[in-house]
């Protein structure tokens, strides 16, 4: 039997913005689908459609919930909004991770291997979720107010570490011009695929603090109890950073999953260098549609 929406929401939610977010969610679900499946690009951002029909489910659920609202409707909207999610930091992370990967540059640095960088940020964002969910657990959060603030806290330092980290490894590896693939009919490939990691990264922290801030209010505090708190600080950050992959698609800027990993090519000089200046080579490594530079210096044999 339904209850009343204001029962679990503290407020009544707005059908007509849980219809519209459930409408452009599917149609970037369907739109990033059909660009996957006709550019046929590197299968991790699969991730991305996933997550968006999700969250469409997610907001089919609130939408139905306006009307009669049921702890079984509540929970499914609940997991389908905030559980997905956490999962998209995951694209930047090996979308990062490939790009490394791909440039064919060797490094001493631990903090540069393609493996650390995609798992290890992904590894701590999920601890900090759950560290989020052990505070919420059965809205015991008015019992020790002090513990409270420990826990938002320790997940408020963890993420900003976390987030400051990715941040400063992705600035490395863009000002680095060893770190260099071009891609064919893209101008400025390395710019808009560093654009939209950095954009979006900065997009999902914003959404993460607030969660971390609505949770430590608890579930009945003022941020929770108000919707326009969750469509400005939780929804329309996670749309703008669809926008943003649907504009600047990362797989146009990454290799093709399909095609044999590399060949060799060679140019006689550097880009915007003069023949007689230097004494160099060029060796280009073409995936596809993307070339992966990579300059040594000498005469040759």
């Amino acid at each position: 039997m339904g209850s009343n929406a204001a029962d679990y929401f503290h407020y009544i939610p707005s059908k007509s913005l849980a219809f519209m977010s459930m409408v452009t969610y599917s149609l970037l679900a369907v739109y990033l689908t059909t660009r996957m499946y006709t550019t046929k690009s590197a299968s991790f951002l699969y991730i991305l459609p996933v997550i968006a029909a999700l969250q469409a489910t997610g907001f089919l659920y609130r939408y139905f919930c306006v009307e009669s609202t049921s702890i079984a409707k509540y929970i499914a909207m609940s997991l389908f909004l905030i559980l997905p999610p956490n999962v998209l930091p995951l694209v930047n992370y090996m979308a990062l991770g490939k790009f490394i990967r791909s440039s064919n540059v060797q490094t001493k640095h631990f903090f540069l291997n393609p493996t650390f960088v995609t798992w290890f940020f992904f590894v701590i964002n999920i601890l900090s979720f759950w560290i989020q969910k052990i505070y919420t657990a059965g809205e015991t959060l008015s019992a020790d107010d002090d513990l409270n603030v420990v826990y938002f806290l320790l997940d408020a330092c963890l993420n900003s570490i976390l987030f400051s980290c990715f941040m400063f490894i992705t600035a490395y590896v863009y000002q680095n011009p060893k770190y260099a693939l071009k891609a064919q009919n893209q101008s400025d490939d390395k710019g808009k695929l560093f654009f939209a990691i950095f954009s979006t990264a900065g997009l999902q922290f914003i959404r993460m603090v607030f969660l971390g801030c609505r949770y430590a209010t608890g579930l009945d505090g003022p941020i929770a109890s108000t919707e326009w708190a969750f469509y400005i600080f939780d929804t329309l950050p996670l749309m703008f950073s669809y926008v943003i992959y649907s504009i600047l698609f990362i797989g146009d800027y990454l290799p093709k999953e399909d095609e044999p990993r590399y060949q060799y090519s060679q140019l006689s000089r550097f880009d915007h260098m003069e023949e007689e200046d230097i004494d160099t080579t060029k060796h280009v490594a073409v995936f596809n549609n993307v070339q992966s530079v990579n300059y040594s210096i000498g005469s040759e044999s």
